[in-house]
């Protein structure tokens, strides 16, 4: 098995295992998947991979979509965990998990097992994705006298060795009540901050008297963009945060503004590929990104 994700492992903090299986169909003899150059483990026509994932104390949900390119749509082949839930929709699988710390605050392992054919014809990319819809802790919860919130997940990845950054975001507690909006510096980015509805990512909060603070901006990826590895494989984010008299609701009465750094980290890949096993067709190359390492 191949260590795709691991983070800097903390006290408070909780591993989440995942173990995906890739399986591909011999329909025509066509294609197999190359699991050893993708960094994979080869058991039978079964390729398996690990992702380990660090989830902060009091993070309650982590959601992740699997998308597997030029092949069929996956299909579930077992589920040990009742508390992950899947949804298929075309090519893609949506796994949502929630994390209960009061269960048990050590090691979390959690097998998702699942399956697809590769397309017959000539050779052709069998792509395994997973993209973050939400980083790992869906919300930026904020205590009394400016406490931190850690955000440690990556974007989006496939097979491969990561890049080794540490993505943080520190929020706050303000003085008095306000709203704040929290958005993304600049125009060019993939990234943008919303509410849980996908709603302009405007929270209300309150003075120090001990109460929490609500704000939980989500990190999403702008529409359907296509990270270039090639070219750019960490992104450092500035995080505007700004508060407005709470009557105003984010609209109008600014009253001041903050600036926080979040480095995004997309990690190089060595993707799986088809294969070609058949007579009328030669291997497929090796496409491995040319990526260096920082």
């Amino acid at each position: 098995m191949a260590l795709i994700q691991l983070m800097r492992i903390t006290s408070s903090s909780l591993i989440l295992v995942l173990i995906f299986m890739t399986h591909f169909h011999s329909i025509e003899s066509v294609c197999t998947i190359d699991c050893v150059r993708s960094g994979g483990t080869k058991k039978g026509s079964v390729c398996e991979f690990e992702v380990v994932e660090e989830l902060p104390v009091g993070s309650p949900i982590a959601s992740l979509q699997f998308s597997v390119d030029s092949c069929t749509s996956p299909t579930l082949i077992g589920d040990s965990d009742a508390a992950t839930y899947l949804e298929t929709s075309g090519k893609n699988i949506l796994m949502k998990k929630t994390i209960d710390y009061d269960e048990d605050p050590g090691n979390f392992p959690s097998p998702i097992f699942f399956e697809v054919e590769c397309p017959s014809g000539p050779c052709q990319d069998a792509r395994m994705v997973i993209n973050f819809i939400n980083l790992n802790d869906n919300e930026i919860q904020v205590s009394e006298n400016s406490s931190k919130a850690e955000v440690w997940e990556l974007i989006t990845y496939t097979a491969g060795d990561p890049l080794d950054v540490e993505p943080k975001i520190y929020a706050f507690d303000v003085d008095v009540a306000s709203y704040l909006l929290y958005t993304i510096k600049g125009e060019q980015s993939p990234f943008r901050l919303v509410d849980g509805e996908g709603n302009p990512a405007c929270f209300p909060t309150y003075d120090n008297d001990g109460s929490i603070n609500t704000a939980s901006p989500v990190l999403v990826v702008t529409d359907s963009y296509v990270f270039e590895y090639r070219n750019q494989s960490s992104y450092e984010l500035i995080i505007l945060v700004q508060s407005f008299m709470v009557d105003k609701f984010c609209t109008e009465g600014l009253v001041e503004t903050f600036e926080y750094l979040l480095v995004v980290n997309v990690k190089a890949v060595d993707a799986p590929r088809c294969e070609c096993i058949c007579q009328s067709c030669s291997a497929a190359p090796d496409i491995r990104p040319d990526i260096q390492r920082r």
